[in-house]
């Protein structure tokens, strides 16, 4: 289970949302470095998220959320290795039968096919992110003092 503190921002109908302060993977410098200077890029230093909540809560409570690594595992290859493999092989069905169809060079085709592939993985990944989100959301696990 991976753990971070966070604070409830507001509770709405029984959904929980809270607010962490968001870090770099390295956070260990005063951002003079190039993750510095992206994390500068993306604007406010505070995330917001929904959480599950079983405990009663109020706006300002700090929290401990977790979040499964099975779940972090889903959702990583959700984000990145489903469109990647989807871009393979469409780029390799491009290839191999659109030049069959149309009278393109190879490489386009591939090109062709491979943006088609990885349209497909994102809308089918849309689709499953709807279907199983209540297992990738994070819970939260107790409160802090």
């Amino acid at each position: 289970m991976i753990e971070e503190d966070a604070v409830v921002a507001r509770v709405v109908n029984g959904q929980v949302w809270v607010e962490k302060e968001r870090r770099s993977a390295c956070s260990g410098c005063s951002r003079s470095c190039s993750v510095g200077a992206v994390d500068s890029w993306q604007g406010s230093d505070v995330t917001s998220l929904k959480v599950h909540s079983s405990i009663d809560l109020v706006p300002g409570d700090r929290v401990l959320i977790g979040l499964s690594e099975d779940a972090l595992l889903r959702g990583s290859c959700r984000v990145y290795l489903l469109p990647l493999a989807g871009f393979l092989l469409g780029a390799w069905l491009g290839n191999q039968f659109l030049p069959c169809l149309v009278s393109l060079a190879t490489d386009l085709t591939a090109a062709i096919g491979g943006m088609l592939g990885l349209a497909a993985t994102i809308l089918i990944s849309g689709f499953l992110q709807g279907s199983d989100s209540s297992r990738i959301e994070p819970v939260v696990l107790r409160k802090l003092g």
